[in-house]
């Protein structure tokens, strides 16, 4: 086997990450390197390109030199596939994966997940704009189900690399807002001219009813709403979009996903990585990744 078989690993699917571990693993294998950690990261590193390599560059020294640190840190970035094992088929193209009717709709599973209503209010010093403000400047806070303070949306969002999250206010990602009180976008201040915050999700035909194991992710959509070429995001499958941010005057930010027929409310995640995660379900997403810890969003202006 020559290194022109492991394929350059630009991002993709649970799917395509496996098989390029596997890949790595088989060459490894066959140069007599299967336990050589050090060595076959800094192979893997050969291989990766594009986005990949903007995230590997941001990964601690320990993940990038160590191949069982890189192999967890690469399958974290991208979880593996939902597969019904009714059907044997991935969520993304499995009949189930269509957006149900309201009455076609499942009782909602118990406990129910922290709503973002239950997201307690941040002190009101830090909130200085009114109802209907234009251009408002804004960072965005997270916080725990018990109020703890859990960081705040990082200016790594603007590439889609490294932790999402940071708890050094110089690292902040800043906004711009239109609206206060009902559905505004989140225009990126460093960001080129008109991009915005948004989201996309991982697969082409998410579920949206009870017991869904979908999920979208934060990413930046330039000028004309479109993924910015080289982030993580532009080679996701899902649809995308940025007006799913409901912003109002006491510092609270839902994100509601619209369809033709309802609003859906979704609800964040964070990882031990800093990585966000959005889905309908937070139950059952949980229980495909618990290492996960739900967080609600608000705002504080300048």
């Amino acid at each position: 086997m020559s290194d022109s078989d492991v394929p350059v690993f630009k991002g993709g699917s649970g799917t395509d990450c496996e098989e390029f571990i596997r890949s790595v693993h088989t060459y490894a294998f066959d140069k007599g390197k299967a336990e050589d950690n050090k060595w076959i990261a800094a192979f893997a590193a050969t291989r990766f390109s594009g986005p990949v390599l903007r995230w590997f560059a941001r990964l601690s020294p320990d993940a990038r030199t160590d191949w069982l640190a890189l192999q967890i840190a690469l399958l974290d970035e991208y979880p593996a596939d939902y597969i019904d094992k009714s059907t044997n088929e991935v969520s993304s193209s499995s009949a189930e994966a269509t957006i149900p009717t309201p009455a076609a709709a499942a009782p909602a599973p118990a406990p129910a997940p922290l709503v973002p209503n239950a997201v307690p209010e941040p002190d009101a010093d830090s909130l200085r704009s009114s109802p209907g403000a234009k251009g408002t400047l804004v960072r965005i806070r997270l916080k725990g189900a018990d109020g703890t303070f859990r960081g705040w949306l990082a200016d790594n969002l603007r590439h889609r690399v490294g932790s999402e999250v940071t708890e050094t206010d110089s690292d902040a990602l800043w906004f711009r807002i239109e609206n206060v009180t009902r559905r505004s976008n989140l225009y990126i201040v460093k960001g080129d001219e008109g991009s915005q915050l948004g989201i996309r999700w991982r697969d082409p035909s998410p579920s949206f009813g009870s017991g869904s194991q979908s999920f979208a992710r934060l990413l930046p959509l330039d000028r004309k709403g479109s993924p910015v070429q080289g982030t993580l995001g532009f080679y996701m499958k899902g649809e995308y979009r940025s007006d799913v941010w409901t912003i109002d005057d006491s510092g609270r930010v839902a994100i509601t996903w619209k369809t033709a027929t309802r609003d859906i409310p979704l609800y964040l995640a964070v990882n031990s990585n800093g990585k966000l995660y959005l889905t309908v379900d937070m139950v059952s997403y949980l229980e495909r990744f618990p290492g996960g810890n739900e967080v609600g969003l608000v705002y504080e202006s300048t």
